[in-house]
């Protein structure tokens, strides 16, 4: 296979579960676009931070009167090894919630991710735990992602897929994220994701499922870990 029909191929990935059967009534079309950078402090794997982390995410849905969700998070990063990365942030989010108008909410999550390669695959364990707070209530919530990214292929393209899975206090197992997407290393510490989200989400009883274009923009000064990193939406 040549170098084109590997890239288009890795465009089209992101589509391919665009033909998931939905019920039209519960289904919602979003757009979410995300800035993920890593800015370096520290070389030495000590108490220090590695990185300072600053991420921002901004959702737009047809349910909403336009954007749905804003947030701004922050925190440092800890390279442990090669094989475990340690993160702490503080969020700030502004959320459209219906006859109610836009709310504040704030979050602080501890996120250890391990990480590895079976031969050209490379793979993620990422485990965020997140102490939710809004003004009616406040939440526990644990979020497990396993992402998978294909690295046999010479060039930038890196073709990956994860699936998340949410557990919430008061709420239980409440949604689920599946996304196939592609990545593109567009040099030294840059990486731009396309992909598509099949969303279930568990709002008062009923069970909705979305359909989610994303595009993410990741900047960080080394690009071995951008490969199979996460990222922090």
């Amino acid at each position: 296979m040549n170098k084109f029909k590997k890239t288009i191929l890795s465009l089209l990935l992101p589509l391919s579960l665009a033909v998931a059967i939905s019920r039209p009534a519960q289904a919602d079309v979003e757009y979410w676009q995300a800035f993920d950078t890593r800015i370096p402090l520290s070389d030495h794997h000590d108490l220090l931070p590695d990185q300072l982390h600053v991420f921002t995410i901004a959702q737009l849905a047809t349910r909403y009167p336009g954007l749905g969700l804003l947030r701004f998070g922050v925190g440092p990063i800890w390279d442990i090894n090669d094989v475990l990365t340690l993160r702490l942030s503080a969020d700030l989010f502004q959320l459209y919630v219906p006859k109610v108008g836009y709310t504040p909410e704030y979050r602080i999550d501890i996120e250890p991710t391990l990480r590895g390669n079976w031969g050209a695959l490379g793979w993620s364990d990422r485990n965020r735990l997140e102490l939710r707070m809004r003004a009616d209530n406040t939440t526990w919530r644990y979020r497990n992602q396993l992402r998978l990214v294909w690295n046999g292929w010479e060039g930038p393209v890196r073709p990956y897929a994860f699936n998340e899975a949410f557990l919430e206090t008061g709420a239980g197992f409440n949604q689920n994220r599946t996304v196939l997407g592609t990545s593109f290393l567009m040099g030294s510490g840059t990486r731009l994701d396309v992909g598509y989200m099949w969303r279930w989400r568990r709002e008062g009883g009923t069970w909705f499922n979305d359909h989610i274009l994303m595009l993410f923009m990741f900047f960080a000064p080394k690009i071995d870990p951008l490969i199979s990193d996460p990222g922090s939406f």
